[in-house]
């Protein structure tokens, strides 16, 4: 399950890829096994302002326990951002498919 608040749902939701404003917030939770009813982690990328770290398009990323209790990492660089890189034209942002 994937969230986005409204200031980048707009971005997240394009056919085409779009830049995602300051502000936006992705939350994705990763569960081990299907049908577990808690995730194993959230991860968490929050769109920082111009210059917070240019070579991952300014986003932070946040790794954070299942419970909600513990940040087990947080990244401006790293494996987060490498990852995320694949998707540089798409403001590194994985595409999604958007259920309602």
């Amino acid at each position: 399950m994937v969230w986005v608040n409204n200031i980048g749902r707009e971005a997240m939701t394009s056919e085409k890829p779009a830049k995602f404003p300051l502000g936006s917030v992705i939350v994705r939770e990763k569960f081990k096994r299907q049908d577990d009813t808690q995730p194993e982690l959230v991860a968490v990328m929050v769109k920082r302002g111009a210059g917070f770290s240019p070579k991952s398009g300014d986003w932070e990323y946040l790794l954070i326990n299942g419970e909600l209790t513990r940040t087990r990492d947080r990244q401006k660089k790293g494996s987060c951002s490498a990852c995320h890189s694949q998707q540089e034209a798409r403001d590194f942002v994985f595409p999604v498919t958007i259920t309602k």
